[in-house]
């Protein structure tokens, strides 16, 4: 009895090896195998550039038996001794990589945590208030905002190196680098991503001003094509944190007298795609500073003295706001008496030019606007007023003078030309003043903006 049982046992034990064993082999276990070319690569003893080196391999197919969390690094049978490969070193790879076992340790070497390449990853300062995006392109939703002085972890930069990717504990995005004052850390290890290049465009004929510099105060060129693409090549900002972009001269303003390769539209008149909060900062000649401007006046108004010399003959200088009446400059002149000008400054006589001339048939804009927004003393449109204007000329201070440009009189006679300065005689005895050559009434300076600097020497 004891024998059968034994024999039975033994019988059932052999069944129960041979049908077991294909259902081990019959198991889905992914596998792979990579192929290590002619140079030779470090096999490490943990998934991290810092680790051991076990040693190294040339020539050679290597099983893969797993993956690092991070996607890194392969896991490898290296003669029967667990080792780790970069990915970026593997050559020909073989077999199921995507269903591998994923393997999550410790990957910051032990014996090398002063290794500050190994774990620190840039920081960035915040220069001003700006935008977190979804991805690296001003068309990606905002999803928060930075401020002046803060700072982040920056873990990734795009191809054009115009956007950050940002990480706090609290939020992770793209910033773009005109927001970024200054970068502590190396960027030579941070990835890349792709961006896309901005441009703008119009659907509105002779609407959106193009001019010659970034600022409300730079001269405008001429309109923006309409229905027309054009690809944005650098951007900067006014004085009111406005930002401007510029465009190809020869595209934008093609045949226009510009300085320079490009020219320059507010980014709040047209249409932008792409990645336009990327664009790079350029130079540029930008906002002319206008002087204070003075109260509006209808009549003779008090001077502005900058500078009075203690000897009553020195030079002496005031300033002339656009939106000013005739301006008293507290010089008494003597009739015959020689007297010296010089001046200086930017002007805007007419800044709604614009839009009036593009609701009226009769006004010529590219005569007038470009020069009316932005002149200096010597006025612009060489033509003078009474001709090009006959029927309103006698309503300026000098008819026969160039529209906006700086004009004297000596008390109640005639009025007389100074433009940029010279030297003039008095034609009769009285107080020098002075005025911008623009229609005179109070609804029509009211909004002028800008101011000529003008210093006089009185001859003894």
């Amino acid at each position: 009895m004891f024998k059968q049982n034994t024999r039975f046992i033994a019988v059932i034990s052999l069944l129960l090896l041979v049908f077991a064993t294909p259902v081990i082999a019959q198991e889905n276990t992914p596998t792979a195998s990579l192929l290590v070319g002619q140079r030779a690569v470090d096999i490490l003893s943990a998934p991290n550039e810092a680790a051991d080196v076990l040693g190294f391999a040339q020539n050679k197919v290597l099983r893969i038996t797993g993956i690092s969390a991070n996607g890194l690094f392969y896991q490898v049978d290296f003669d029967g001794e667990v080792g780790w490969i970069s990915q970026f070193v593997a050559a020909d790879i073989e077999g199921d990589v995507a269903n591998l076992m994923i393997i999550d340790v410790e990957t910051t070497a032990t014996d090398d945590s002063n290794d500050e390449s190994s774990t620190t990853l840039p920081i960035l300062t915040v220069k001003r208030r700006g935008s977190i995006r979804e991805a690296p392109n001003s068309d990606a939703a905002t999803i928060g905002e930075v401020q002046s002085g803060e700072q982040y972890t920056i873990t990734a930069i795009s191809p054009d190196e115009r956007y950050y990717q940002i990480q706090s504990d609290d939020i992770e995005g793209w910033l773009s680098t005109i927001y970024v004052d200054e970068i502590e850390g190396d960027l030579s290890t941070i990835s890349e991503t792709e961006t896309q290049p901005c441009f703008v465009r119009t659907d509105e004929v002779r609407t959106v001003q193009v001019r010659v510099g970034y600022g409300i105060n730079r001269g405008v060129s001429t309109f923006l094509t309409a229905d027309t693409d054009f690809e944005v090549q650098g951007q900067n900002m006014d004085g009111d944190d406005g930002i401007w972009y510029a465009l190809l001269k020869e595209e934008a303003a093609p045949g226009k007298s510009i300085e320079g390769d490009v020219a320059w539209v507010a980014a709040d008149d047209v249409e932008a795609s792409g990645d336009c909060e990327a664009v790079p900062v350029i130079d540029a000649t930008g906002i002319i500073p206008l002087p204070p401007l003075a109260a509006p006046e209808t009549s003779d108004s008090e001077v502005e003295t900058v500078e009075t010399p203690d000897e009553a003959s020195g030079p002496k200088t005031v300033i002339v706001s656009a939106n000013a009446g005739w301006v008293d400059t507290g010089l008494f002149l003597m009739g015959g008496q020689s007297f010296s000008i010089s001046a200086t400054g930017r002007a805007n006589i007419w800044p709604a030019c614009w839009s009036a001339c593009a609701e009226n048939e009769f006004c010529n804009p590219e005569f007038y606007c470009a020069g009316a927004t932005s002149h200096g003393p010597g006025g612009f449109a060489t033509t003078p007023l009474e001709d090009a204007q006959p029927d309103v000329a006698s309503r300026f201070p000098m008819p026969s003078g160039r529209f906006g440009a700086l004009v004297g009189r000596i008390d109640g006679s005639g009025a007389f030309q100074i433009g940029t300065g010279g030297t003039f005689t008095a034609s009769a005895d009285g107080n020098l003043f002075l005025i911008h050559n623009d229609f005179l009434s109070a609804e029509s300076i009211a909004d002028n903006l800008g101011a000529f600097t003008v210093t006089v020497t009185v001859q003894e």
